[in-house]
């Protein structure tokens, strides 16, 4: 014996015929079942070594060929009888099996059906032994101290007892039940309708219909299934609410009674074409890169979710501008919608944009640039030119000729502006922002090309006196091209002298007069040999030298008196000689002869009385 009391016992291969005592490395297996056989095959709880174990048997079963009952028992060991004493087991041993009849089991109990039933007629216990391989059922005998039997549906509980108290000792509780009848539903007519997603599912049952209204106070239980692509189903935990094909099964129970019904439906996906509501969750600004909107979208009060619910399209872009996503519905939605969505035109900074500035020009007769073109980092400058004369400025404020700009907006292009004539022209200019910036602000420049100098060449500074007002020639040089430009030359005289022409203008608006516009020119006296003298009036002798009035022309031209002096020698009737002799300056150097008639004086003689 080992010092807890149990027995030490070594186990060969040998039929168990030849053992030892084992000393040491003993096992101990309380309950242990020992079974010892002829053929050398030794077996402890199914544990096996064919180079031998060591056991310690307390409160055991053992076996051999036959049927062993507890009693004392000894064994041989070495010549040395050792004595095995093995005790009765317990009623609830787990060894010990209590199995219920097909009939029970088929329905999981016994069914209602208005009877006492008892339960003893439908299990058996038995002790089940493996003895060289084979399987023994053992039954046992008992009898049921209480819960026996039972009438209404529910749970019992039988205790049972042993009749051969020297195998088994105790008592042991088996738990059994009558189910309700399920009684027959076939003619009650159960239809759950097919609704869309959202919409609630009417599924109960009328208990006030036939065979419902034969149960009292029924508990009622409704198991949902989901149906497989392959015909199968699925069990739900609760009420089902998402797209698909199902199955409900209805059922009433009472104490005694159950009634089921089932029926198959369907929940549709919910259109929501024209109920969802759907905002962008982004605001984007252009940024040369691809944005991707998404969407609040909602039906009713019920917020969607993205690739759960629907699909997005259309709803990336790079380039600003105004654009409309489309929302496929999907899963318990279906139909479509669309939302708008933006990116807007991105603001040029200061630094994006270099400002064109005015060019220093002077009239060279061909088409010049007005301006050093700008830049932009984004969009396209663009321009639009107007001359002061094409604008009449000259009373308009700088916000009026801003507003003129704004106004002829859709004349303006990229190309640099050009101006041939000499002229003050406003060019205005912005950014057009095109798709993805904003235009900027209409500003303008003030650009002038400037005059050119003219060169100015005299020619006729000498003139001789001619009666008329006289100046001298100015031509215009430097012209370009084959410009004409006249000049305007003040300063003209009549009179013999020394004076200074000025050019005063030109018929050319191109060209400018240059620093030194006069110029010095003379009108000489005319010299004139015999003069046409013309003597007027009548003249008769005085006895005196007689001056005659005279007239003296050139040409046309009645020569001033003050020009010249009239000499007359001859006082004589008779044909005189009249002598114009040049008075020193004046506009003439003249001379000349002429004659005139001096008439005899008529002497009166009166007689004498």
């Amino acid at each position: 014996m080992d010092e807890n009391g149990g027995l030490a016992l070594d186990f060969t291969t040998n039929s168990g015929e030849n053992v030892g005592v084992a000393e040491t490395d003993a096992a101990l297996f309380n309950n242990a079942h020992i079974l010892l056989t002829a053929d050398g095959y030794d077996e402890a709880y199914g544990i096996v070594n064919e180079d031998g174990y060591k056991i310690v048997l307390r409160n055991g079963f053992i076996e051999g060929i036959g049927y062993y009952d507890y009693s004392n028992y000894s064994i041989t060991l070495a010549d040395t009888p050792v004595y095995l004493t093995v005790e009765p087991i317990e009623a609830d041993d787990e060894r010990v099996v209590v199995t219920f009849s097909d009939a029970y089991q088929a329905n999981n109990g016994l069914i209602y059906n208005g009877n006492n039933q008892y339960i003893k007629d439908y299990f058996t216990v038995s002790y089940p032994t493996n003895v060289w391989g084979n399987t023994y059922e053992n039954n046992v005998e008992c009898e049921i101290v209480s819960g026996a039997s039972g009438s209404n549906a529910g749970d019992y509980t039988a205790v049972i007892s042993f009749a051969d108290n020297t195998k088994f000792t105790g008592t042991r509780n088996v738990d059994w039940k009558i189910i309700p009848e399920a009684i027959d539903t076939s003619a009650y007519s159960y239809d759950v309708a097919d609704v869309s997603y959202g919409t609630a599912l009417s599924y109960a049952i009328d208990l006030t219909a036939a065979p419902f209204n034969t149960m009292t106070d029924p508990t009622l239980t409704y198991t949902f299934y989901k149906k497989n692509a392959n015909n199968t189903y699925t069990k739900l935990n609760g009420v089902p609410v998402d797209v698909g094909s199902y199955k409900v099964e209805a059922t009433a129970v009472d104490q005694n009674q159950s009634a089921a019904v089932e029926d198959e439906f369907t929940i549709k996906p919910f259109d929501a074409s024209g109920t969802a509501t759907a905002q962008p969750v982004s605001s984007f600004t252009y940024n040369s890169e691809e944005r991707e909107q998404k969407f609040t979208v909602k039906v009713g009060n019920v917020t969607l979710e993205e690739d759960k619910d629907y699909v997005l399209s259309n709803n990336k872009q790079t380039n600003a501008g105004s654009f409309t996503a489309t929302i496929t519905f999907q899963s318990n939605y279906c139909g479509s919608t669309t939302a708008a969505w933006s990116i807007t035109k991105k603001p040029l900074a200061s630094s994006d944009v270099t400002e064109p500035t005015a060019r220093i020009l002077t009239y060279d007769a061909s088409a010049q640039d007005l301006i050093t073109a700008g830049n932009t980092a984004g969009g396209t400058m663009k321009y639009f030119a107007v001359s002061n004369t094409e604008l009449d400025s000259e009373d308009l404020t700088d916000n009026e000729i801003i507003v003129y700009f704004i106004e002829n907006k859709q004349q303006f292009d990229a190309e640099v502006p050009q101006g041939t004539f000499a002229d003050k022209s406003y060019v205005a200019y912005y950014v057009d922002g095109g798709t993805n910036f904003e235009d900027t602000e209409i500003a303008f420049l003030t650009v002038d090309i400037q005059q050119k100098a003219i060169s100015i060449y005299w020619s006729g500074t000498s003139l001789t006196y001619n009666g008329n007002a006289q100046k001298p020639t100015a031509t215009a040089g430097g012209l370009c091209g084959n410009d004409e430009c006249n000049i305007t030359v003040n300063g003209a005289q009549t009179n013999a002298g020394a004076y200074t022409a000025t050019a005063a203008s030109l018929n050319n608006s191109n060209y400018k007069l240059p620093e030194n516009v006069t110029c010095a020119f003379t009108i000489a006296a005319k010299i004139l040999v015999n003069a046409d003298i013309t003597v007027t009036g009548a003249y008769t002798y005085t006895g005196s030298t007689i001056t005659p009035t005279v007239t003296v022309k050139d040409g046309d031209i009645v020569i001033d008196p003050g020009e010249y002096n009239v000499n007359c020698d001859d006082a004589n009737a008779g044909q005189a000689p009249v002598t114009i002799t040049d008075v020193k300056g004046g506009n003439y150097t003249v001379s000349g002869t002429a004659h005139f008639e001096i008439a005899a004086k008529a002497v009166v003689v009166t007689p004498d009385a």
